[in-house]
């Protein structure tokens, strides 16, 4: 798997309030965007803990790492975050996805993988999660982002960037869609 990240903070802002998280384990990575509410340092102090939440717990559900960043942010007293998981299995070409707030979820495949993010907010309530679970094939792409990423982006239209690598892909989606305005992350993968 290949894994290409990029990111900016806000335009005169101290601190950035997006994060992210890669964790290799053999053939298993666990990708996690977190964006915490509004931006500086408490978006930032609530992003952390979320990221925290998710090496503490990594090989848990990704429902049950969820969960627990909510009830961590929650009695930490911070701000609430919107935070999008993957994790792909490389031996079984399994993907599992989790979501909630306003991240975003994209694919490249052979089949149809359109998980659900549920609407909320990490910290302050806890939706209904939900889990979903897709089989992929060598050489599907995904891309998790923040709002950061203005949704004008679509995947199928940077094709060419993604053969060139994750990377390229992960800066060319910054550099053309990055809102200067609000922190922004963005994660690809080739698989």
């Amino acid at each position: 798997m290949e894994c290409g990240v990029a990111q900016h903070v806000r335009l005169g802002s101290p601190a950035n309030g997006d994060g992210y998280l890669v964790l290799e384990h053999g053939p298993r990575v666990l990708l996690a965007v977190v964006d915490g509410l509004g931006s500086g340092e408490k978006a930032s102090r609530a992003t952390r803990l979320a990221i925290q939440g998710v090496a503490e717990n990594a090989e848990a559900s990704l429902t049950h790492i969820l969960t627990y960043c909510h009830y961590t942010i929650l009695a930490n007293g911070a701000v609430g975050v919107m935070m999008a998981i993957m994790r792909l299995d490389s031996q079984h070409c399994a993907l599992e996805f989790a979501g909630v707030g306003n991240v975003r979820f994209l694919a490249h495949s052979r089949g149809l993988i359109q998980p659900i993010i549920r609407y909320g907010y990490l910290g302050v309530r806890l939706p209904t999660l939900q889990g979903f679970h897709y089989p992929y094939q060598p050489g599907d792409a995904f891309v998790l982002h923040t709002d950061g990423i203005s949704t004008r982006f679509h995947l199928h239209n940077h094709l060419k960037e993604l053969e060139e690598g994750a990377q390229n892909l992960a800066d060319r989606v910054l550099g053309q869609y990055g809102k200067e305005h609000d922190d922004a992350t963005v994660v690809v993968v080739r698989t």
